[in-house]
């Protein structure tokens, strides 16, 4: 998978061979980035030892200049190729993309004040003190830590990053040292809380996410918002505005905010309805349907 890609870059990775030049090399920078552009793409490759096998076989090594990409001159080639030289490459691939500004000029405004929240959990070789007890199934307990990302849409990468473990609270609490005034923040249940809804508010930035069942949501008395025939396309079934119910113990913030509800259908073919949360009262509602659909890129990072 992913070899058509590579005719794409031909001009470019042709340059690249120039760089670090030695006349004892035989694997060059393009090379390198030929084999793992293609273990990106096939998810058997996921070592070194994986890339070397995947490099003798007929339908990568008509790509490559040698005849195999061994693991340890690859493990070599790590540290002395400089990844900036790919810089290039990427602002080359950037220039070939619609331009986004003609065509949309206001999801582009919004696409680049977008910040999107996530946070994973990993194992530790070892159980250590400040790690997150976690059970599987069986009842066994392993230890984790989780890692806190927030990654700015527009350039791709990261513009915060944490390490949490026991003690040091919820997802919402560590995405809240990251805020920044005039961002839009994109996250799914398990970062939001009142909190961080709050906290991001009170820095002037706005947020939508997906709303968990279990949270309640009062819509005010009067009509939905009527429903266009893009906001029918793009899914969407309800659009209300509301506040959260009072409550002694969550204290939920009290500005008025907004429900959409975006019908979908999962992996197994079932229709199912995500609730969307955001204090983006203006924007048509099949907007904020498509907004949250880029929430799936700090996945794919």
């Amino acid at each position: 998978m992913g070899r058509k890609y590579i005719k794409l870059l031909e001009a470019y990775l042709h340059d690249l061979r120039r760089h670090y030049a030695h006349p004892n090399r035989v694997l060059y920078y393009d090379d390198v980035v030929v084999v793992y552009l293609l273990a990106f793409f096939n998810p058997a490759l996921r070592s070194l030892r994986c890339i070397e096998d995947a490099s003798q076989a007929p339908g990568l090594r008509g790509h490559l200049s040698v005849k195999a990409v061994c693991k340890s001159t690859l493990s070599d080639a790590n540290e002395l190729f400089d990844p900036a030289h790919l810089e290039g490459l990427i602002a080359h691939l950037r220039a070939d993309l619609p331009d986004l500004g003609r065509h949309d000029p206001e999801l582009e405004t919004l696409l680049n004040q977008v910040q999107i929240v996530d946070g994973s959990f990993f194992r530790l070789a070892a159980d250590v003190a400040w790690a997150i007890p976690q059970s599987n199934r069986s009842g066994k307990t392993s230890a984790q830590v989780r890692l806190n990302c927030q990654m700015c849409l527009k350039t791709g990468l990261p513009s915060g990053i944490s390490i949490s473990g026991l003690g040091d609270g919820g997802e919402g609490k560590a995405a809240m040292a990251m805020l920044a005034p005039g961002q839009l923040y994109l996250f799914d249940a398990g970062v939001m809380s009142f909190a961080y809804l709050k906290a991001i508010q009170a820095c002037d930035s706005h947020f939508l996410c997906c709303l968990s069942g279990s949270v309640n949501f009062a819509p005010f008395l009067m009509a939905p918002s009527p429903l266009t025939e893009q906001d029918q396309a793009a899914g969407v079934i309800s659009d209300v505005i509301g506040q959260f119910p009072g409550a002694s113990k969550s204290h939920p913030p009290r500005e008025v905010v907004r429900e959409v509800k975006v019908k979908y259908t999962d992996r197994q073919g079932q229709v199912q309805t995500l609730r969307l949360l955001t204090d983006l009262l203006d924007l048509p509602a099949h907007r904020i349907a498509e907004l949250y659909r880029y929430r799936w890129q700090i996945e794919l990072f």
